[in-house]
């Protein structure tokens, strides 16, 4: 994931990753490995600390993530990640995180990657646009190194389908989300601070 030097901001906007398995009985992980030290002004991660546990409906592969419009009011709650090269960082892929522009003069080489037990049921939710629909596939890990993201009709068995209704949550939802969590974020925060990290 190399950021390169552009004149242009390239800043990654705040996400979660696409599910990738079945979340009722599996979890995926996200692995962040800086080349090169990273600060915010290279482009170093951010996260959100406890978002996993309040945007937990499925992140449909191909369809913006539906609540943008909170973006703004949940940067106050974001982490700073500056690290070391070689450091590494791993995270709920429900956690949702962004990087920085690199305003630097140099690129900022990162391996990123995912991680999950052999053992683990992989889906890929295709959303049917025209039907609002999200058909989930059994898929193999290999189907995401493929990039074909069309419908696998055929070629993949159909778990299950449902309807893309992600559930409504405003800005006093988060709000009342960490006000009731504040002593969980703050012990994550010393964990941080303790580690070395500057936030």
């Amino acid at each position: 994931l190399t950021k390169p030097v552009d004149e242009a901001p390239r800043e990654v906007d705040m996400h979660s990753d696409p599910s990738a398995v079945n979340e009722d009985k599996f979890a995926y992980f996200a692995l962040w490995l800086p080349l090169v030290d990273v600060t915010r002004s290279n482009g170093c991660l951010y996260m959100i600390p406890g978002s996993q546990k309040l945007f937990t409906y499925p992140h449909v592969n191909g369809v913006d993530w539906p609540y943008a419009q909170l973006a703004k009011s949940l940067r106050k709650y974001a982490v700073d990640l500056p690290m070391k090269a070689g450091d590494l960082v791993i995270f709920s892929g429900k956690t949702l995180h962004g990087s920085y522009t690199n305003l630097s003069k140099e690129p900022r080489p990162v391996v990123g990657c995912g991680l999950v037990h052999p053992d683990t049921e992989m889906v890929y939710h295709y959303y049917d646009k025209e039907n609002n629909l999200v058909k989930t596939y059994d898929v193999e890990p290999l189907f995401y190194f493929r990039g074909d993201y069309s419908e696998p009709v055929g070629r993949h068995p159909l778990r299950g389908s449902f309807t893309y209704t992600p559930p409504v949550i405003t800005e006093k939802v988060v709000k009342q989300f960490y006000a009731e969590n504040a002593g969980k974020s703050n012990s994550l925060l010393n964990l941080i601070r303790r580690l070395g990290v500057n936030i």
